[in-house]
């Protein structure tokens, strides 16, 4: 999974899917440890995300709409990839989950923002991205501005953050005036309903995943504290947590509707991306035929230890 480079015309050279041996397979299905065959997988799904996100909008079909709407939503695909790759990097060792689980909490909330932008075309959608994602620049350059008004001079590194700042308006081609007019982002439950995660993905995904990003007493009692051998009272773990196969998976879905959904997006047609779309489908149709044999046979291996 190579991130970054420029832009390729739309053609069909897919790649292939992760293949596994017998023996692979039969030590997962006996052992109930399927990580490492949805590690491949999780590799796998940021390469097709890389690969929906280099193609170049001069493809034929492809939707005619400003560059910058194109930036905003490549540049959040890009964000994805970049973070799977990083999270590919902590978990190869079955290390690093109190980690990666913080990174695919960030994945999700970007997945969940490309599908709602490419849930509608309307222009309103990406300046509100834009300039929500302003609005503290905007208020840190006030915020300059002010004391330099009363100091009554500029400090060097204040005229650099405030070229910073205009740079970023710049480039975003927006202004001051129109990010503090601007609508804000919907809440996230509200970016979830338009996309179609119910209730329970928002609980699971949202709620549950903010535990590890914000160190809740949970966030401690899952990664960073266990009980003794006596079961009664609290001990510091080591680093010594995997990645779950649920938390896999579970990125790898997000990640496939957004792709899916950009690619719904950028062919408004439908017929010049259907490949892609078909191997998006059937990509997540393995993945989830497999993951519930996991899950059967893990629900097995617990049951009889009792």
């Amino acid at each position: 999974m190579i991130c970054g480079g420029g832009f390729f015309r739309l053609e069909y050279d897919l790649p292939n899917p992760p293949t596994f041996s017998y023996i692979e397979m039969l030590k997962a299905r006996s052992t109930g440890e399927f990580e490492p065959i949805f590690f491949e997988w999780y590799k796998f799904v940021g390469s097709l995300a890389h690969l929906a996100m280099i193609i170049s909008p001069d493809s034929d079909g492809f939707r005619k709409t400003s560059p910058r709407n194109i930036s905003v939503i490549t540049g959040l695909i890009n964000r994805c990839c970049r973070l799977m790759l990083a999270n590919v990097a902590l978990s190869h060792q079955g290390k690093f989950g109190e980690t990666t689980v913080i990174v695919d909490r960030c994945i999700f909330e970007s997945a969940v923002k490309i599908s709602w932008l490419c849930s509608d075309p309307k222009q309103e959608y990406f300046d509100r991205f834009v300039n929500d994602g302003l609005r503290a620049d905007v208020e840190f350059k006030q915020q300059i501005e002010e004391n330099i008004a009363q100091r009554g001079r500029v400090l060097l590194i204040e005229k650099r953050m405030l070229n910073s700042i205009n740079n970023y308006l710049k480039l975003s081609g927006t202004t001051e005036d129109s990010v503090n007019q601007s609508k804000r982002m919907p809440k996230f439950n509200q970016l979830m309903d338009k996309t179609g995660h119910n209730k329970l993905q928002h609980l699971v995904r949202q709620k549950l995943g903010s535990h590890h990003v914000h160190g809740t007493w949970s966030s401690l009692l899952t990664h960073y504290l266990e009980p003794d051998e006596t079961g009664k009272q609290l001990v510091l773990r080591d680093h010594d947590c995997p990645t779950d196969t649920n938390q896999y998976v579970a990125t790898i879905q997000a990640v496939l509707q957004a792709v899916t959904d950009y690619i719904n997006y950028a062919f408004p047609s439908g017929k010049t991306g259907k490949p892609l779309i078909d191997l998006f489908s059937d990509t997540y149709e393995e993945i989830i035929t497999l993951f519930e044999e996991a899950s059967t046979i893990r629900d097995h291996l617990q049951s009889s230890e009792f």
